[in-house]
């Protein structure tokens, strides 16, 4: 039956459902679910999954007139949005303190003195050395992700049972005070045996730099990660799409803003 043509029929009513969904940033193929939900399964629609991409596709051009790039900028315009500034990028030789400390000494000159709240990076230890003697009052974080990510290769014996993944994971990230951390913490040192891991008490010594009960209060515009993966993108990805034309691409970051 997949493979009978079926006859394309889709209403008016369908059409307005759709370009909501669209607007709304739902993609094709979970529209075609919702609709198949609908009707009791896919097969009773009354369209393929393709005459539904073919509509979104319409109202895309429709929604995009004659210039899409010119759109989006009268968007902006008409909201007075500075959607993305750039204030600076740097090209280094090397990765070594007395240069980060260089750039970071220019950078303040470029901004007239003014440090950021906040600064996100890895572990790099000369980044870190830089940042105290440059921005001693920006509060350094630590890369959320970069942290997590090497938990399965430093805690591999622990890592594999359920039971330590919950208490530890629950230390982490569910500690709403600094209190209840270190409860949990002490708690999971013993319970495991893990008071002479020394890669855990490293990473204890800078607490204070990546877990959410000491950082929850520090501002910085809801990232706690430098990667691409888990950060800004990650978030949008849920609303724009490559086919996604610019003025489309500012009413759906609107909408992923104000969620």
């Amino acid at each position: 039956m997949n493979l009978i043509k079926r006859e394309r029929h889709v209403t008016a009513a369908q059409k307005n459902l759709i370009k909501s969904l669209h607007v709304s940033g739902i993609a094709p193929r979970q529209q075609m679910n919702i609709f198949g939900k609908m009707h009791g399964g896919e097969e009773q629609v009354g369209f393929h999954a393709q005459h539904l991409r073919n509509i979104v596709r319409d109202f895309r051009k429709d929604n995009l007139g004659v210039n899409d790039a010119q759109a989006g900028l009268d968007l902006l315009h008409r909201y007075a949005m500075l959607f993305s500034v750039l204030f600076g990028f740097v090209l280094m030789h090397d990765e070594l303190k007395t240069t980060f400390e260089w750039v970071l000494g220019t950078w303040l000159e470029v901004v007239e003195g003014k440090a950021h709240l906040a600064i996100i990076t890895d572990q790099d230890q000369a980044m870190a050395g830089a940042i105290q003697s440059q921005l001693p009052n920006t509060t350094h974080l630590l890369c959320s992700w970069h942290i997590s990510n090497k938990f399965p290769e430093k805690l591999s014996t622990y890592y594999a049972k359920e039971e330590f993944k919950s208490d530890f994971n629950n230390c982490i990230y569910h500690s709403l005070t600094e209190e209840i951390f270190e409860d949990r913490w002490k708690a999971l040192m013993l319970k495991y045996k893990l008071e002479d891991n020394t890669w855990l008490q490293g990473l204890y010594k800078l607490k204070h730099k990546w877990i959410d009960a000491y950082t929850r209060t520090i501002f910085s515009a809801g990232q706690k990660t430098t990667s691409r993966s888990e950060g800004m993108n990650s978030f949008f990805d849920a609303y724009v799409g490559s086919c996604t034309g610019l003025k489309e691409f500012v009413e759906r970051a609107q909408k992923a803003l104000e969620r």
